[in-house]
């Protein structure tokens, strides 16, 4: 199934621009599918960079900027797919900004020059038991892997764009 995207709604969501603070925690979690709760505890435990939102002292309200919003959706996925939350912070920003990229292209950013839609669209994760560690490369097609090394999760960026540009759709003011 391929999923359309009207270039209009990509171009609203760069409009509000990727680095200013402006959702609050519950249309965070409406956007992102993540709990109030688990925001907080991806905040709290830095599993999340939060490069542009500033958490507040108690009381006071704290706003998400798109581009932290988006490293949620990316945790989320990444949850689900099993990786160690050791891994979040650094594979979350290489992937929120993967999305901005296929934002931009879904958004006509490039004109009418053809772009290859699947470059960077894929972040294929590996884990490498030897050092405990997973690292992510974005030269690779997903279609072009071996079975060989099997510990490897990979990941659509541009899905995770399209599902960010749909729920901005939905619940950006």
């Amino acid at each position: 199934m391929h999923t359309v995207i009207n270039p209009t709604l990509a171009q609203k969501v760069l409009a509000v621009g990727f680095d200013s603070p402006i959702f609050p925690i519950s249309v965070v979690q409406k956007m992102s599918g993540v709990t109030e709760d688990q925001v907080r505890t991806f905040v709290k435990r830095r599993h999340a960079p939060m490069r542009f939102t500033k958490p507040q002292g108690h009381g006071v309200r704290t706003l998400y900027a798109p581009q932290d919003v988006f490293e949620i959706m990316a945790i989320s996925e990444l949850s689900l797919l099993g990786v160690a939350p050791k891994s979040f912070g650094d594979l979350a920003e290489i992937i929120s900004n993967l999305m901005i990229s296929q934002i931009r292209e879904l958004a006509g950013v490039f004109g009418n020059t053809k772009t290859d839609i699947d470059y960077q669209r894929y972040v294929v994760i590996f884990y490498d038991e030897t050092k405990g560690k997973s690292h992510a490369s974005l030269e690779v097609d997903p279609r072009d892997l071996k079975p060989d090394p099997p510990a490897r999760i990979v990941v659509d960026c541009r899905l995770l764009a399209i599902k960010a540009i749909q729920a901005f759709a939905n619940y950006a003011r």
